[in-house]
């Protein structure tokens, strides 16, 4: 699955991000969810103090909060190029949640209220 975040991390919350994913793939391989917990919340902490992360705390926060969620619920992190795919074990899931984001994706590029609905001749 791959979700588009809307500012991008840029600079040093990109490189920050990428380096705390792997941290929290390494755990997850280990099987240590508390330490994937401990790992999130120093972090986030952190990021609070930080001043050079390109003004983006905030969304570095979330997407923090997000991947250590997703970690929790065992979906696998695989580092595949210059980015991270999130898989899980159970595919019908995966599509669902697909399925939720791409209705979600096309909700906000139509206007559903502007569409007539169909008549039916009779």
């Amino acid at each position: 699955m791959i979700i588009s975040l809307a500012p991008n991390l840029e600079g040093l919350a990109e490189r920050r991000f990428f380096s705390f994913a792997r941290q929290v793939r390494d755990q997850q391989s280990a099987g240590d969810a508390v330490r994937i917990s401990a790992l999130v919340e120093t972090e986030t902490a952190r990021a609070a103090d930080l001043s050079d992360i390109n003004g983006q705390c905030a969304e570095y926060t979330a997407c923090v909060r997000v991947l250590g969620d997703l970690a929790q619920l065992r979906w696998k992190l695989v580092e595949s190029g210059y980015g991270l795919r999130l898989g899980t074990a159970f595919p019908e899931s995966w599509l669902n949640l697909q399925a939720l984001y791409d209705l979600d994706v096309a909700r906000a590029a139509v206007d559903v209220d502007a569409i007539e609905p169909l008549v039916v001749a009779g």
